[in-house]
């Protein structure tokens, strides 16, 4: 007996996020991506990458999915300060900053900053002593 394919964007969202909750995330993508309703498609993207980087805590699959939108309005959101932040503080300050360039509009000073403070500070030795570098 073969399962019927869900055929309303609604069917869509519902499997891609079952999907993702099973930990099929290919899968889920590729459901996404048939959804044709801009308001179910943002909502299925919004909702795989939440499930990826809250709950399944996978911040490099955040990131593939991410960089494979196109639209910026598929996945941005009040999220994107924590996926800037936990990029940074991961090391990977390029990625973090494809994120914020990839942004059209947004708080950009401040997600700079948000990189900037998530970098090992720099020291320098003065008269002996080792001092936080101030620039």
């Amino acid at each position: 007996m073969t399962t019927p394919v869900p055929q309303s964007d609604k069917d869509l969202y519902h499997l891609a996020l079952q999907q993702v909750h099973n930990g099929d995330i290919k899968a889920a993508r590729n459901t996404a991506a048939q959804i044709t309703d801009a308001a179910h498609q943002r909502a299925t993207w919004m909702g795989i990458l939440y499930a990826q980087f809250y709950e399944l805590k996978d911040l490099l699959g955040t990131k593939e999915t991410v960089l494979s939108l196109s639209d910026t309005n598929l996945w941005k959101g009040s999220w994107v300060h924590d996926l800037v932040s936990s990029t940074a503080k991961s090391g990977d300050i390029e990625g973090a900053k494809t994120f914020v360039n990839r942004l059209q509009d947004g708080p950009r000073g401040m997600f700079l900053s948000l990189i900037a403070s998530a970098q090992k500070p720099i020291a320098v030795r003065i008269n002996d002593e080792t001092q936080p570098r101030s620039e």
